[in-house]
C-alpha cells in the first residue's frame, strides 16, 4: 500500500511539472508568424554573411569587415582581423552622387590579394580600396534600370532600361547595345518563358569585353489579359497590362543572339537560322573567348543540339553533340569548362534518367561519365584545382537529404566532404580548396562551417543557430 502512495504521488508531481513547464511556453501570435510583425525577424534563425578573397575568408557584418583566415586559407581565427569598416567607405563616398551605403553585408573582393572591395547603393555600383581608403571608380545606376549584369574582369555594367539594352564601361562610357526596344520586342532579359535553366538574358565573355545578349521578338504573340494594381492611389483602379505569352499550340516568340564589342560599339549576330519555334538555351563562352556554345531545342523537345559559334564572325561551326529521348529532352545547365583543360567541359544530362556529369572534349567526343546512380547531382559547385576534382550537392545519401561530395576526374571516387545528414549549401573558394557549408536538419537549426574539401573535416564553425522557438508551444 505505501508503495502504492509513493508512485501516485510521483505521477502527480511529475504532471503537475509537466502543466508548469507548459504554462511557461507560450502561444505565437500574428506579430510572431507574419512577415512584418514586430517580432517575426527575432524568430528566424541567425546567419552569418561571409564572401571569399582568392583564399581567404572575410566575414562581412553589416559595419565592419574582418579577414578570418590567412591569405592561403590554411589558419583561421574566428575572432578575426578587421579590414575596414561602413563609417570608413561612407567617409570616402561621394555620398550627394553616389547616396550612402546603410551595409557591407553583400560586399564582393574580385582580386585575390589586392585591398578592393565591391559595393552598390541603390545609386551607384562602386569600387572601394581599403588600404589607401578611397573609391577607385564609380558607375551610376540610373532609376528604372533592370538586369544588372556586372563583368568584374572588366569592371563594365550591362543592364536593361526601357526595354532597351546598355552597357557602361569602367570609364564612365554608356553604349547603347539597342535603340528600338519596346514591349514586343526585348533586347538582355531572359526569354523562352525561363524554361531550360534559364534566369537571365546577358552573358558576359571570361575577359568582361563582349556581351552575349538574347533578342526576342513577340510581335506575333498573343496577348494575354492582366491588370496592374500596383497604381497610384490617386488612380484606384487597376490599370491594363497585357503579358505575351503563348498558349499551347500557338505561335511563339522568335529569339537571336547577339555579341556586342563596346570597343567598338559593333554588334555579330549569330547564323542560328530560322528561330520559328527553336529554343536557344544555356549560353556558354569558351575559355578563350572564340567560341559561343548553345544547346538548342525545337519546339517539340525531343532533341537538343550543342552547336558552336565563332564568336568574332557569327559563323555557325557545327554540332558537337546531339541528345534524343522520345519523350522530351530539357537542357538545365550550360558547359562548364575545366580550369586547367581548356579544351575538356563538364556536360551534364538526365539521358540515363538522373542528372548526371559527362566529360567532353571540344570536338564533341564524350570521354566519361563522371557520375552514375539512382540520384541527382543537384549543383556543380566549381572544382579543387589542386586535386584536379570536381565539387558536386547531391542527394546521394538519401532523397531528403542534400550533401557535398568530391568527384575524382580520373577516377569517378566520391568523398563526402560533410556529415551526411541534412541539406546543405555551399560557397566554394575560388581554388577550390575549402567551403562555406550552411547546413540544418529536422533536429538542428543552421548551422555554418568551413570545411576543407581535400581532408573531409571542419576547420572553422562560423554559427550554431539556437532554436528560435524554443519558448513557444507548437
Amino acid at each position: 500500500m505505501k508503495k502504492i502512495i509513493l508512485l501516485l504521488l510521483s505521477f502527480l508531481t511529475l504532471t503537475g511539472m509537466a502543466q508548469t513547464a507548459q504554462k511557461s511556453l507560450r502561444q505565437p501570435t500574428l506579430d510572431d508568424l507574419m512577415w512584418g510583425g514586430s517580432n517575426y525577424w527575432n524568430l528566424q534563425p541567425k546567419s552569418v554573411f561571409t564572401a571569399w578573397w582568392g583564399e581567404a575568408l572575410l566575414r562581412t557584418d553589416v559595419e565592419q569587415v574582418s579577414q578570418l583566415s590567412d591569405a592561403a586559407g590554411r589558419h583561421f581565427d574566428a575572432k578575426g582581423t578587421p579590414l575596414f569598416t561602413l563609417a570608413e567607405v561612407n567617409a570616402a563616398l561621394d555620398t550627394a552622387r553616389c547616396g550612402m551605403l546603410r551595409s557591407l553585408t553583400s560586399a564582393t573582393f574580385p582580386e585575390a590579394g589586392r585591398p578592393v572591395a565591391t559595393l552598390r547603393t541603390t545609386r551607384a555600383l562602386f569600387r572601394y580600396n581599403w588600404k589607401d581608403r578611397r573609391v577607385e571608380w564609380s558607375i551610376p545606376l540610373e532609376r528604372g534600370i533592370e538586369h544588372q549584369d556586372f563583368a568584374p574582369a572588366s569592371q563594365a555594367l550591362a543592364y536593361t532600361q526601357n526595354y532597351n539594352l546598355y552597357v557602361t564601361t569602367a570609364d564612365g562610357r554608356r553604349h547603347a547595345v539597342s535603340t528600338d526596344g519596346n514591349r514586343e520586342l526585348l533586347y538582355g532579359t531572359s526569354v523562352h518563358r525561363d524554361e531550360f535553366g534559364i534566369h537571365k538574358g546577358t552573358f558576359w565573355s571570361p575577359d568582361g569585353r563582349r556581351l552575349a545578349f538574347y533578342r526576342m521578338d513577340q510581335r506575333m504573340v498573343t496577348d494575354y489579359p492582366l491588370v496592374n494594381i500596383d497604381v497610384p492611389s490617386a488612380v484606384r483602379i487597376a490599370q491594363p497590362a497585357p503579358e505575351k505569352y503563348p498558349m499551347a499550340g500557338m505561335t511563339s516568340h522568335k529569339v537571336t543572339v547577339g555579341i556586342f564589342n563596346p570597343e567598338n560599339d559593333r554588334t555579330v549576330w549569330l547564323d542560328l537560322g530560322d528561330p520559328t519555334d527553336r529554343y536557344f538555351t544555356n549560353l556558354s563562352w569558351s575559355p578563350d573567348g572564340n567560341r559561343l556554345y548553345i544547346m538548342e531545342v525545337p519546339r517539340s523537345q525531343k532533341r537538343c543540339d550543342l552547336v558552336a559559334y565563332d564568336t568574332h564572325t557569327g559563323a555557325r561551326l557545327g554540332v558537337l553533340y546531339t541528345e534524343t529521348n522520345e519523350r522530351f529532352v530539357e537542357p538545365q545547365n550550360p558547359l562548364t569548362f575545366l580550369p586547367w583543360d581548356k579544351d575538356k567541359f563538364i556536360y551534364q544530362s538526365e539521358r540515363d534518367g538522373f542528372n548526371h556529369l559527362y566529360l567532353f572534349n571540344t570536338k564533341g567526343q564524350l570521354l566519361k561519365q563522371l557520375t552514375s546512380g539512382k540520384f541527382e547531382v543537384l549543383e556543380l559547385l566549381g572544382f579543387n584545382t589542386r586535386t584536379r576534382s570536381v565539387i558536386i550537392r547531391s542527394n546521394e545519401s538519401g532523397h531528403i537529404r542534400e550533401n557535398l561530395y568530391a568527384v575524382d576526374l580520373k577516377t569517378g571516387r566520391r568523398t563526402l566532404l560533410d556529415n551526411g545528414v541534412g541539406v546543405h549549401r555551399a560557397q566554394l573558394s575560388p581554388n577550390g580548396t575549402l567551403l562555406r557549408d550552411t547546413w540544418s536538419s529536422p533536429t538542428t537549426y543552421r548551422n555554418i562551417v568551413v570545411r576543407s574539401t581535400e581532408r573531409p573535416r571542419e576547420t572553422l564553425r562560423l554559427l550554431e543557430a539556437a532554436d528560435p522557438w524554443r519558448e513557444f508551444t507548437m
